[in-house]
């Protein structure tokens, strides 16, 4: 029944030239040479602004997981997108091969979807390192319910060690303890494409203010295009705020 409602989507979206783009919900991958949209599985047509917004690197250090939420895609795709693209899916998780056990992925996708229901993550993307995995002997056969033993915070946004306890096999009480980092701020606390920017020039100690339009959409500290329409040329900058782009002159 899976497959066949898909395929409708897939279908719908083909015949309304609307894209729908479905979120790999577990992606095991080194994220070293990842991409937004090896994330993602596009059905339909997508427009060139959006498929460069989809070939940005979507790399975290090696050894460490990466989770992107839904709404991370959504802000950063609004502008070149539109209102006519469907998302399925509410997040993504880059497991590393060598970071995790196959069995025990299920786990840590599990224990992560709990952690993102009490509002612990955020809309932007953020890395997870495993401190301390769960023992192979210790896994349940069911899903476990866990507790939230230790939980360090930053702005109410999980960010520093997280741990959690599960009743697993045999009734053992086992833990798992991850440190997690809010790794790339969403587009919504940057710049989306389209709007109107304060753009400034700087060059040594001389910095000019102007106004300009994003060409393109960039979460704080990303690379981004604008126009700036008193040159009449675009720049390459990068975001360093909301409706903020920062141009170093050579």
């Amino acid at each position: 029944m899976l497959l066949l409602a898909i395929a409708i989507l897939v279908a719908a979206a083909a015949a309304t030239g609307a894209a729908t783009l479905y979120l790999r919900r577990v992606v095991s991958a080194d994220p070293a040479g990842l991409t937004v949209g090896d994330l993602l599985q596009v059905a339909g047509e997508i427009p060139r602004a959006a498929q460069d917004l989809l070939s940005r690197s979507a790399a975290a250090p090696a050894g460490r997981m990466l989770l992107v939420p839904a709404t991370f895609f959504r802000e950063l795709l609004a502008g070149s997108l539109g209102d006519g693209a469907t998302f399925v899916g509410n997040r993504s998780l880059v497991v590393p091969p060598a970071l995790a056990a196959e069995d025990a992925v299920g786990l840590l996708d599990r224990l992560v979807e709990w952690l993102d229901s009490q509002g612990g993550f955020g809309r932007g993307a953020v890395e997870l390192e495993i401190l301390q995995a769960p023992e192979r002997g210790a896994l349940p056969a069911a899903s476990p319910g866990f507790t939230l033993v230790r939980a360090e915070r930053t702005a109410g946004l999980l960010s520093g060690v997280v741990e959690a306890t599960f009743q697993g096999a045999d009734n053992r009480v086992s833990r798992v303890v991850l440190r997690a980092r809010q790794a790339i701020p969403s587009a919504a606390d940057g710049v989306r494409s389209g709007e109107t920017v304060q753009v400034f020039f700087r060059r040594g100690a001389v910095t000019i203010e102007m106004e300009g339009r994003a060409l393109s959409a960039a979460a704080p500290g990303q690379g981004i295009t604008v126009w700036v329409a008193d040159s009449r040329r675009s720049f390459a900058g990068t975001a360093a705020g909301r409706k903020v782009v920062d141009v170093e002159l050579p």
